[in-house]
């Protein structure tokens, strides 16, 4: 697979002379030693953090950071000898793998490639795509519906294919068929998973971007979507595809660009998708294990590492949904090309240390942005408390640069974890970073990463205000939801002044706009309104106010309660919100929402209260047995020791999960109802709810229910009678 990864640069790798290496200049204290073991456990990264193939070395893909891995599912290894077959045990990856990358709590993503020869028209092509869907004779069909129920609630992502746009008279080649009859692989899969479960995401193909343009080809997308216009029903399905995976390797600055170049292509097609980078890795030369002599190989393990940590931060800066290095390890190794992070005796590459850092210390970024002048490129991530700044020297040439100073605290850290701290500077002082120069010019000089914490766009105060201690103002207390609600520090800026009293209205003024008060409109959603017009409400404005309970959702919580469930989930709002601690709370029947302001524009802004932990804080639950792994009807969670099953684990799964209503706490139980009928139910405790069967409403959308516990946390404070 990867051969074609170098011979797509091969050309221009061959023009690039060796250098010596220019270690980081001592100013900061960061040194440029590289250590070979691992560092310590730095923390898991967000969703976007994953690996090829971390299954192969399960302790190194956890202590990675990596939140999700690729694996391969090779067609020819299920079925090898004709329809009914079903080796699943022979398989690229084992279920007892897949099941124990699960358990550790990181995603699988599955990629779907190379057919058996009798279910082929060419060796690579499916016979029979025109067949329908449930026609025996298409094979492809039968195989994906088979593979999906096989997997179903283990693996809910999907690739169809991988770089179908290597020509297939080239190494690695996978697809010798036309971009039409991509096309109907591609919606044949993308149909058959989303009948067996529409939660179930169908990636197109990975492609190397190269393979065309080195020969002088339009894009393989492009070709393929040009092919799907013809297709009627291909619009309204979103061409049959929810995200578009990229492979580039060798070239951290290739990573915007060619994202740049496919994103215009969807446009012309009216479509928006994710994009993912799931391979990009830069090989070495040096490794004792694979040295490589031929002389378009000029990188170092330290090339390597420091491309790991340029590679994410470019990839952030590009808006890509999730980033993944090809690989964990090295496995099988083609042509003598290493491209692990790890050998496969479990040592460490430096790459391999570059990944825990960037992990650790680039996750929960909610803006990203890229500038690359002077000689110098920066990577400026916003994250919730803190500020992310990713510098190298972008020419052959050392440079010396200034960050300015937004937070209480600083450390400089290179890219293989070696960390400095650095003396406090004042709001409106600065940092000088010096660094190294660039060996090469396909790929930046080592980076090091100054992380400033102590970051907030605003405090909240005891009495309402939100203060911004980096210019001493503060948005009144009038304003202070509002301003998060309405888009907050990316909207807003900072407050200028105080408000101010109009003939008809009051106002605040904000770097970059102002929010207005129309007493005239007092209890209404309109009565504060951003910009400098007046609009009068109509019937429609508030679909967030409720009669039974004469409360309104507040806007800053209006997103989440409808993506989750809205009132079958949380149930009808009992009190307007209010400040508290320095968040935003509000009391719904059955959970209490609440909104942290240091973590704006991030999933974690948003947060359920933990009642369910709260009220049984004082029981002791007997621990559940862990099923087989053949169990599908339960989850066991091993942070807790207890499992989901059933009808709970198919209404768990199908709200949210763990990110709505945390961990089980409790097997399923039998207890008296707490909504004073003196019922008895099955019921089984989360950190953030509890569950209800209800026998008399089995068999409808309602026989399983949460439990009141919003309003038994009122009704024990005395602020709700019944």
């Amino acid at each position: 697979m990867m051969t074609w990864a170098l011979v797509r640069h091969a050309t221009r790798l061959a023009a690039y002379v060796l250098a010596f290496l220019l270690l980081l200049a001592p100013e900061n204290g960061a040194s440029g030693a590289t250590p070979t073991a691992p560092l310590p456990f730095m923390g898991r990264g967000d969703h976007r953090f994953g690996v090829v193939e971390g299954y192969q070395a399960p302790e190194l893909a956890i202590r990675s950071g990596a939140s999700w891995q690729r694996a391969n599912f090779w067609w020819n290894e299920f079925q090898p000898g004709g329809p009914n077959d079903w080796k699943e045990t022979e398989a690229h990856v084992s279920l007892t793998a897949i099941d124990e990358t699960l358990a550790s709590g990181q995603e699988v993503v599955g990629l779907i490639g190379n057919p058996p020869a009798w279910a082929t028209r060419n060796g690579s092509v499916p016979a029979n795509l025109d067949r329908p869907l449930n026609d025996p004779a298409n094979h492809w069909a039968r195989f994906v519906d088979r593979l999906m129920r096989a997997y179903q609630g283990r693996v809910n992502t999907w690739i169809i294919w991988n770089e179908p746009d290597i020509p297939p008279d080239f190494s690695g080649s996978t697809w010798a068929g036309s971009p039409k009859e991509y096309y109907l692989l591609l919606k044949t899969a993308y149909q058959v998973a989303k009948a067996v479960s529409p939660e179930i995401r169908v990636l197109f193909a990975g492609t190397t971007y190269w393979g065309d343009v080195w020969n002088n080809r339009r894009l393989f997308v492009e070709r393929t979507l040009e092919q799907a216009q013809s297709d009627p029903t291909a619009k309204a399905n979103g061409f049959y595809f929810d995200a578009l995976p990229l492979h580039l390797y060798n070239s951290p600055y290739d990573i915007p660009k060619v994202a740049g170049e496919y994103r215009t292509i969807l446009q012309r097609f009216g479509l928006s998708k994710p994009l993912w980078l799931t391979e990009t890795n830069l090989v070495p030369k040096d490794d004792p294990t694979y040295p490589l002599t031929d002389a378009r190989w000029v990188a170092n393990m330290e090339d390597q590492a420091a491309f790991v940590v340029q590679a994410y931060a470019l990839a952030l800066a590009a808006n890509l949904e999730r980033i993944s290095v090809y690989k964990l390890v090295d496995g099988t190794v083609f042509n003598g090309e290493p491209y692990g992070m790890a050998r496969n005796d479990g040592t460490v590459r430096p790459a391999y240390r570059a990944y825990q850092v960037a992990a650790a210390l680039f996750s929960q970024a909610s803006q990203a942005t890229y500038r690359n002048a002077d000689g110098v490129a920066i990577v400026t991530l916003t994250q919730p408390g803190k500020q992310t700044s990713v510098l190298w020297a972008s020419s052959k040439s050392s440079a010396t640069t200034s960050v300015p100073a937004v937070g209480s605290r600083a450390r400089l850290v290179t890219h293989v974890g070696e960390e400095t701290a650095l003396t406090p500077q004042a709001p409106g002082g600065a940092y000088r970073v010096s660094l190294g120069a660039a060996r090469h010019d396909f790929l930046g000089g080592p980076p090091l990463i100054l992380v400033q914490e102590g970051v907030s766009p605003g405090l909240l105060q005891g009495d309402g205000r939100l203060l911004f201690p980096a210019t001493g103002t503060a948005a009144s207390p009038r304003f202070a939801e509002a301003y998060f609600a309405l888009g907050g520090l990316a909207v807003f800026g900072r407050p200028l002044g105080d408000e101010e009293a109009l003939p008809d209205r009051v106002v605040q003024r904000f770097e970059r706009g102002r929010l207005q008060y129309f007493p005239d409109l007092a209890g209404t959603p309109l009565a504060i309104q951003p910009g400098d017009e007046k609009r009068l409400p109509t019937p429609a404005d508030d679909p967030l106010y409720f009669a039974p309970t004469r409360q309104r959702v507040s806007p800053l919580f209006a997103d989440f309660f409808r993506r989750n469930g809205a009132v079958e989930t949380f149930g009808y709002p009992r009190t307007a919100p209010q400040a508290r601690n320095g968040l935003f709370e509000q009391h719904f029947q059955r959970v209490v929402l609440e909104y942290l302001p240091e973590f704006e524009g991030t999933p974690r802004a948003i947060r359920i209260r933990p009642l369910g932990q709260q009220l049984t804080q004082a029981r002791a639950f007997a621990l559940s047995l862990r099923p087989a792994s053949a169990d599908t009807q339960r989850q066991y969670f091993p942070e807790t020791g207890h499992s989901v099953g059933l009808g709970f684990l198919k209404y768990f799964r199908s709200r949210g999960g763990v990110a709505v209503f945390g961990l089980p706490l409790s097997g399923e139980i039998e207890e008296v109802n707490s909504d004073g009928s003196g019922r008895t139910y099955t019921v089984q405790y989360f950190q953030n709810a509890r569950f209800e069967f209800h026998p008399e409403l089995a068999g409808t959308r309602y026989e399983v229910q949460l439990g009141l516990l919003g309003d038994q946390v009122l009704r024990a404070s005395g602020l709700l009678k019944d």
